[in-house]
């Protein structure tokens, strides 16, 4: 079981400003504070109108998965997690 404190919100890869099209720029002025973008994963691409773009997956800041990462302290726990445990999605993606 998922313990209560391990949820997007909290997680090191969910952001509520960043956009899920990777090549936007922000969350528009507005947008649901409970919404952000999980950056776990290397993004998928989609083809939308004819044109291929990159987006990574919308949650809600209530929902989690197994993936969690806390910003600091202990890695095991809420709060945990260290600057070691972050993906570099720049160095994945040039390294495909």
């Amino acid at each position: 079981m998922i313990h209560e404190d391990m949820r997007c919100a909290t997680c090191i890869f969910w952001s509520r400003t960043l956009p899920p099209i990777t090549t936007g720029h922000r969350r528009p002025c507005g947008a649901d504070d409970d919404l952000g973008t999980c950056q776990v994963n290397a993004p998928v691409v989609l083809v939308i109108g004819g044109a291929a773009v990159s987006m990574q997956p919308s949650t809600h800041a209530t929902r989690a998965c197994m993936d969690w990462k806390g910003d600091a302290g202990d890695p095991d726990g809420p709060g945990g997690g260290s600057e070691a445990e972050v993906i570099d999605l720049a160095a994945r993606r040039d390294a495909a």
